[in-house]
């Protein structure tokens, strides 16, 4: 079987699963991978291809198309002969999407005419809304996101009426739908108005897992609180910054995922070629700029409060995530934008790290208010602060907290998971 992966995001939970997918099954099977990415020192639509490790990587860049308030982000026509001689020269037999955000609905359209069967998988929520549900004029979450007004928001009435047909008449052209939880279901039949398709299959969770009884912390005199989320905003770390501020016992701060150029191809650029980049990034994404703000903000807070003991940490993989849960007592992620799993709340937990995390969906199905970790509403400093300062004040919380966590509940059969895909595949292609 030729399986097609297909998505345009490197990190985060996307790029974990498509990469359990990948050694999963190349294994017994031919397998391919379309990703697209952003270079504004490459040409615009530019195809490059290469293999490594049995597997098939071709990269479309898509620059200029990842602004999502523009109709090629969600329907780009401009790329629709190079999908079809893509498809012509794969010959895939099945197709699974993890992310469509600058490619759009074309392949889904091309592969349909083609009969080939598509796999789409909701990571986030893109497809019900460009924003994923973030009201920039309130610095907040939509809050009507659980129910079927999502054409009534920040954004244009035309642009997103629009939008919402074309992604609808597409979705009508995938097979199967797969959620990491029923919420996430839920939300995009409400908005579309649809029962369609829709199978869960929860994300696996990182092989470098702890035994049981291999849960052990390193000792320190400060209550130590981690961030994986890096420089971003939609993870909370405004928040975390704001509330860290305003404490004035010692603690330690740690924050993860730091990466100043996240961009693959600029490893080989010299220093002046990545400051062009920079400089461009900067006048053409909004984002980036906010990026450069928070890191800012980051060493401004590590240089003026000196009750908090900062360390500014890369992103970290396998050891590097093990060993940042050892030395962390707990986890904060109070995401200001709906959550469709989260691995990371998830994975701390199994590591005994008590959490903070807000009521942002996903995380709500593993954390139990005051029992393993503390809920807070979206977008709440003076909560986080409160929770903080309560910790910080009485340690002993810390214990109680992580009796109440059931590791093994939280950890689901991986190879069940990727089972579950392989039956999808098997069953779509013997159509």
């Amino acid at each position: 079987m030729k399986i097609l992966y297909v998505l345009t995001a490197l990190t985060g939970g996307t790029n974990s699963v498509n990469e359990d997918l990948i050694k999963f099954f190349k294994k017994n099977h031919s397998v391919f991978v379309l990703i697209g990415y952003e270079d504004y020192f490459k040409k615009k639509l530019l195809v490059s291809s290469f293999e490594a490790e049995g597997v098939c990587k071709t990269f479309l860049n898509l620059r200029g198309q990842f602004n999502v308030n523009v109709e090629v982000n969600y329907w780009n026509r401009e790329i629709d002969p190079i999908i079809n001689a893509y498809l012509e020269k794969v010959k895939p037999d099945i197709i699974h999407l993890h992310s469509i955000n600058a490619i759009g609905v074309s392949i889904i359209n091309i592969a349909k005419e083609r009969h080939i069967p598509i796999v789409f998988t909701m990571h986030d929520f893109w497809i019900t809304c460009p924003l994923y549900y973030f009201d920039e004029r309130k610095k907040t979450v939509c809050d009507k996101y659980r129910n079927d007004s999502q054409i009534h928001c920040c954004l244009p009435y035309d642009f997103m009426k629009k939008r919402t047909a074309v992604l609808k008449l597409a979705l009508n052209n995938i097979d199967i739908i797969t959620v990491p939880s029923k919420h996430v279901g839920d939300v995009v039949n409400l908005n579309f108005q649809k029962k369609y398709p829709i199978v869960i299959v929860e994300h696996n969770l990182s092989s470098n897992l702890p035994d049981t009884e291999d849960n052990r912390k390193s000792s320190s005199s400060m209550i130590r609180f981690g961030f994986l989320g890096g420089i971003n905003q939609f993870k909370g770390l405004p928040l975390i910054l704001n509330a860290a501020w305003h404490i004035r016992e010692p603690f330690t701060l740690k924050i993860a995922g730091i990466t100043y150029v996240e961009n693959p191809f600029t490893k080989k650029y010299n220093m002046i070629r990545k400051a062009q980049y920079l400089f461009l990034r900067f006048l053409n994404n909004k984002s980036f700029v906010v990026k450069l703000g928070l890191i800012l903000s980051v060493h401004f807070l590590k240089f003026f409060k000196k009750n908090i003991k900062m360390e500014i940490l890369k992103r970290l993989e396998g050891k590097g995530m093990e060993n940042f849960y050892k030395n962390i007592d707990v986890l904060l992620l109070p995401s200001i934008m709906p959550e469709t799993y989260s691995i990371l709340v998830r994975e701390a937990l199994v590591h005994k790290t008590p959490v903070i995390v807000s009521k942002c969906g996903g995380p709500e199905d593993a954390v139990e208010d005051s029992i393993n970790g503390f809920l807070i509403n979206i977008n709440d400093v003076g909560s986080l602060l409160n929770k903080m300062s309560y910790i910080i004040k009485n340690p002993s919380v810390i214990d109680k907290l992580k009796k109440g966590i059931n590791s093994e509940k939280l950890r689901n059969d991986p190879f069940a998971n990727l089972q579950s895909f392989s039956d999808i595949y098997n069953r779509l292609t013997r159509k």
